[in-house]
């Protein structure tokens, strides 16, 4: 098995999009944009929780002069400050919450297939039929009137997500292989087997 041949179709990468999640580092690389807003979220409330400090300190101060300090004066001033917040930041807290389901719901759930079909895109752009020899020194790709080639410590990591290998060229960039390329599942685990040796091997002369 020293080349295959395949063509990259549209559930070829609804397979990658609803498998990305798994991968620790394309995790990673998909969370950065939401924790970054996320981190401005917390800023934006600590503004909010500081700039009610002093209404918060008045009604504590007239509590303890009219009613005196106690329990029950404390769960008051703890109720007052929660409506107080959320009276001021509901819409922004609406916004977020709005925001963070449909950002996990494309990542997760592929919705509309709006990922996948972006990745499509982008394939068809260079090309979707691919020729793929199988070298000592790593794997050369053919196409539409070009080649490229990544030698074997230029590859990450490789993953099977039952009906495609992603073999990572870079911590979110992969090269899609679907399996069916193999004609059958012996000649599949055999590739999979040799680019994971090959990587466990330069492992371990690192």
């Amino acid at each position: 098995m020293d080349k295959i041949n395949y063509t990259v179709t549209l559930d070829d990468c609804r397979d990658y999009v609803k498998y990305q999640l798994k991968i620790p580092r394309v995790r990673k690389y998909i969370m950065k944009a939401p924790l970054s807003l996320l981190k401005i979220c917390v800023i934006v409330f600590i503004v909010f929780s500081l700039s009610s400090i002093p209404a918060l300190w008045n009604y504590w101060q007239t509590l303890q002069t009219t009613q005196g300090l106690g329990l029950s004066n404390l769960l008051s001033i703890i109720f007052h400050f929660t409506v107080l917040i959320l009276s001021v930041s509901w819409p922004f807290i609406l916004i977020m919450i709005v925001f963070f389901a449909v950002y996990f719901s494309l990542y997760y759930f592929d919705l509309f297939h709006i990922l996948s079909k972006k990745i499509y895109k982008l394939l068809e752009g260079g090309d979707l039929s691919v020729d793929l020899e199988i070298k000592d020194e790593g794997l050369c790709a053919y196409g539409k009137g070009r080649s490229s080639s990544v030698n074997w410590n230029g590859i990450i990591d490789i993953y099977d997500t039952g009906k495609i290998f992603l073999i990572f060229i870079t911590d979110y960039q992969a090269v899609v292989i679907p399996k069916r390329a193999f004609g059958n599942e012996e000649n599949a685990q055999e590739f999979f087997n040799l680019v994971s040796s090959k990587l466990a091997d330069l492992k371990k002369s690192c």
